[in-house]
């Protein structure tokens, strides 16, 4: 499968060099404290769980067990010094943003809803802050469950590098 090895965000098109790797091949054990950097393909676990931020065509980004799928990879970028991530390498990759709290895939272009700033957290993994107006707000899981913008929340995510 080719993936890219590199990414260059110059105006509004995703320029992706891409290398030969295997991939396809679920990991057996997700890791937590790969930090997240561009051009590189990681898993987005939620906290200590084997569940992570996969992206379906009908609900935008939820939370399901991981099953090594092309649709729970998240490619990452960097634009004006913000960490962008996009759910398939490629001509046809969709950003995750956020829309009324949500996570959400939608633009093939990140703009500054599609902006995230990560931070090591003291133990084990990361927060996701998302950029909301000028401020800054935790990724977290709202009442239903599901992936969202949370102000105040405390969760944190893993990232597992896969290339």
């Amino acid at each position: 499968m080719d993936t890219p090895d590199s990414c260059d965000l110059s105006g509004s098109t995703l320029q992706v060099r891409r290398s030969r790797i295997n991939i396809g091949v679920p990991v057996k054990e997700l890791s937590s404290d790969d930090p997240p950097w561009q051009g590189h393909i990681y898993i987005i676990k939620y906290q200590d769980t084997s569940r992570v931020l996969t992206y379906n065509n009908d609900k935008g980004i939820i939370l399901a067990d991981y099953e090594g799928k092309t649709s729970q990879r998240w490619i990452c970028h960097i634009k004006d010094g913000w960490l962008g991530f996009a759910s398939d390498p490629g001509e046809t990759s969709l950003f995750m943003g956020h829309h009324n709290a949500k996570l959400i895939c939608a633009v093939n272009h990140p703009q500054a809803g599609e902006m995230f700033c990560v931070r090591k957290r003291l133990g084990d993994g990361f927060q996701i802050l998302a950029r909301v107006g000028q401020n800054l707000h935790p990724v977290g899981l709202d009442i239903a469950g599901d992936p969202a913008v949370i102000r105040h929340s405390v969760d944190w995510w893993g990232f597992h590098m896969l290339a």
